[in-house]
């Protein structure tokens, strides 16, 4: 297989991946939530990619128009909110062409029958190689966006890359046509973040583990931090802090039959935000063994009028 090298380099937002903020552990009273979930999906065996979604009827999910009739492009296995596995192979009566794919890619979001590009709040600049497209083996790629795009909720998205012809010995670097894999995140029942409450300078939190005995047994936790980011051009930007925060070290168990419902003021770190569309950002981590864990952002999408 043969590799081959370019710089680019390309600004896909500004990085600004630090946050801010603080949490008052204080009992609210009862209120009508809006709820936001955030899901993670077993991985299943790799399978040969079917466009829209394996194991399932293509006909279930909105096609991305793709640009190129030679190479088709899919996810195969189930994904997880911020990663997934996708595979490249030749449509049929192609299998003799030579294409290419780099490294850089985007994510599209199916809504109200249109396909609009998912806001970032990273980027990234250096070196990009370019993978040849081969009959020989599987073109099985891992593709983890959680640094440019967070962890996604629950919806329809397509993962777009770029595929170049063969000129001479190499790719055509100037002839890319995007191609697209279609897949869905579903919603788990585990675990949910709710806010309500909320006003320029806070809101209320609670996250929820519903009942069952898969969720009983996970062990998941949640500590001070947070971080608000707002809404510009497309883009989520981490809201700009007043002062520095000093977050403590609480570790809060997050259980199905004592959830914890949480104020949190950060008009002490933010001010009072301008009305605007926002979303609250946490962590929480789930504990496997010994340090073995792997940790999630839950988000909760709120407009300040």
């Amino acid at each position: 297989m043969k590799r081959f090298w370019t710089i680019l380099c390309v600004t896909m937002g500004t990085v600004l991946l630090t946050g801010c903020g603080g949490t008052d552990n204080t009992e609210v009273p009862e209120a009508k939530p809006v709820e936001t979930e955030v899901v993670h999906q077993e991985e299943e065996e790799p399978q040969e990619p079917q466009g829209e979604q394996t194991g399932e009827p293509v006909s279930e999910l909105p096609v991305w128009e793709s640009g190129c009739e030679e190479v088709l492009f899919g996810p195969c296995s189930l994904r997880k909110p911020v990663k997934g596995v996708f595979e490249f192979c030749f449509a049929p009566g192609y299998e003799e062409e030579t294409w290419y794919y780099d490294e850089f890619f985007h994510i599209e979001r199916y809504v109200d029958g249109t396909w609009k590009e998912v806001p970032i709040s990273g980027g990234f600049c250096g070196v990009t190689g370019y993978e040849e497209i081969t009959r020989e083996r599987s073109n099985i790629l891992e593709v983890n966006w959680s640094h440019l795009y967070g962890t996604l909720e629950p919806g329809i998205y397509a993962l777009v890359k770029n595929v170049f012809p063969q000129k001479g010995d190499g790719p055509d670097v100037e002839a890319g046509v995007p191609v697209g894999a279609v897949f869905e995140l579903k919603d788990d029942p585990g675990l949910s973040l709710l806010v309500w409450e909320e006003h320029p300078a806070g809101l209320s939190m609670e996250f929820v583990l519903y009942s069952d005995e898969e969720d009983e047994e996970k062990e998941l936790q949640y500590g001070s931090w947070y971080r608000v980011d707002r809404l510009e051009e497309g883009r989520w930007i981490p809201v700009e802090c007043i002062a520095e925060a000093n977050w403590t070290m609480e570790a809060y168990t997050i259980t199905a039959d004592d959830p914890r419902q949480t104020e949190v003021v950060w008009k002490w770190i933010y001010g009072e935000l301008a009305p605007g569309q926002y979303r609250f950002c946490k962590e929480v981590m789930e504990y496997f063994a010994p340090g073995e864990y792997e940790t999630y952002m839950y988000t909760a999408e709120f407009v300040l009028e």
